[in-house]
């Protein structure tokens, strides 16, 4: 090689604004600003053009599903009491699988925005938190009902972010980016510190692990992982999140595929849009009841018809075909 390149990674101009580069910038603002929206819009225009009917039931899934969980959440605050115990147990339980249902909603948007712009391997990114999202609420669905097995799961995921409270300080602090004013002081610390060693006491040493406040569905020392929950509900997916890794990490993998034009894209989409819808329906079933019984009378069905409605969509995704009406 006969010439040498210098490499400058964190440079600080003194004055940015005068780069020559930045000065034409400047001058031509408008007219830039002009054809990044022209690429955008038509970056949109193919990739709706390619996936118009399958894009066009997302979005029709999406604001059912916002309509669904309305419903539920509603329908269901209408039956509790804060006098009943049964009932504030019921009511922690439910507030955790609904929440999850609500952050299942917004991924499932985020996803479909990245597809309606053509960025299916973004997409698929997402998809593995939306994945999670689902296994989690199954998870807390099946095994932490308040007449279950394991009624304490539902407080042991709301609690467990405190387990990790203190390290997230520690690591703040040590960036150096916080203001001289800053609230974790030695006493807060000493705080952070009291309730993450309240909680290993009181859910035991394996509750302070990534995945810890499902450990008491496993027997001592489990590695626990994504792939061994989802295990809990009878369901294999470790091949499919491990595959969508290269779309989160800068891995290797990522590397050699976003190198590659080989066409994949267009089925990214289609399988991203297929899962994404089937993992949304899964996680919203959680929480909405299909049926409501009183004086052990089925009293309304309302949820029923909700679910059907739900898993038409999703069909309506995934055979990427305009909806024809009636019939099955």
């Amino acid at each position: 090689m006969v010439d040498e390149f210098d490499f400058e990674i964190g440079r600080m101009a003194r004055s940015p604004k005068r780069s020559l580069i930045a000065q034409e910038i400047q001058a031509r603002w408008l007219e830039l600003s002009a054809v990044a929206d022209k690429l955008s819009g038509t970056q949109r225009a193919a990739a709706i053009a390619r996936r118009q009917d399958m894009l066009e039931a997302l979005r029709v899934l999406l604001l059912t599903g916002h309509e669904a969980l309305a419903w539920a959440t509603e329908r269901v605050s209408r039956s509790l009491t804060d006098s009943d115990d049964d009932d504030r147990a019921f009511g922690a339980y439910y507030a955790v699988t609904s929440g999850l249902a609500a952050r299942a909603l917004e991924t499932f948007e985020e996803i479909l925005c990245l597809l309606e712009n053509g960025l299916a391997r973004g997409a698929r990114g997402r998809l593995r938190t939306l994945e999670e999202i689902f296994v989690v609420a199954g998870v807390i669905a099946y095994h932490g009902d308040p007449a279950g097995d394991h009624p304490s799961l539902p407080m042991r995921y709301i609690e467990h972010r405190d387990v990790f409270a203190r390290g997230l300080a520690d690591e703040l602090i040590a960036t150096g980016s916080l203001p001289d004013n800053h609230a974790l002081d030695a006493e807060t610390l000493a705080q952070l510190e009291r309730r993450r060693t309240e909680l290993v006491e009181k859910y035991g040493k394996e509750y302070q692990r990534l995945w810890g406040w499902a450990s008491e569905l496993f027997p001592p020392k489990t590695q626990i992982n994504l792939g061994v929950l989802a295990e809990t509900l009878n369901v294999e997916l470790r091949g499919f999140y491990s595959l969508s890794s290269r779309h989160v990490h800068a891995s290797s993998e990522g590397w050699h595929e976003a190198r590659e034009d080989d066409g994949e894209e267009g089925d990214n989409a289609g399988f991203v849009g297929t899962f994404a819808a089937g993992y949304l329906v899964l996680t919203l079933q959680a929480v909405i009841p299909t049926r409501v019984v009183v004086d052990d009378e089925v009293a309304d069905r309302t949820g029923e018809a909700w679910s059907d409605a739900l898993v038409w969509l999703s069909l309506v995704a995934r055979s990427q075909e305009p909806p024809t009406g009636g019939g099955d």
